[in-house]
């Protein structure tokens, strides 16, 4: 009976290996519509931000006298408006903030989209943003 015993689990250890060999990796979580990235210059106060809104790619162009012109487009998924505050930060080459203009609003729709736009009033090399809810 001992050696029934060992021949049946010899058995069901190669079944299992059999079935283990056939996995080839994790399987994917369905992704959002929208192909979820980070962008590290834009950033929200919270983590209800952080799971009820998605922003796509920051798009910045020089306009003017090299003054930066930040568009970012802002969607959400909830089932009510998102009232959201923004503020933009420029800074330097070195990353030395150079400009900070007040918070700025924008309505969001209910599974809609928005954007965010700043311009700076001096030339700048790079930006932050930082969004929060307004309550």
């Amino acid at each position: 009976m001992l050696k029934m015993s060992k021949k049946l689990l010899l058995s069901m250890c190669g079944v299992a290996m059999l079935g283990v060999a056939g996995c080839t990796g994790p399987i994917s979580a369905e992704q959002d519509g929208i192909q979820l990235q980070d962008y590290p210059q834009v950033t929200v106060t919270g983590y209800w931000l952080q799971q009820n809104i998605r922003v796509q790619q920051p798009v910045a162009t020089r306009v003017g006298n090299g003054q930066l012109h930040v568009v970012i487009p802002v969607r959400t998924h909830t089932d009510y408006d998102l009232s959201l505050d923004y503020q933009f930060t420029y800074l330097d080459k070195n990353g030395v903030q150079v400009e900070q203009p007040g918070w700025q609003y924008v309505r969001v729709p209910r599974k809609g989209m928005a954007q965010i736009e700043g311009t700076s009033m001096t030339p700048g090399d790079d930006f932050r943003v930082l969004i929060r809810y307004r309550k």
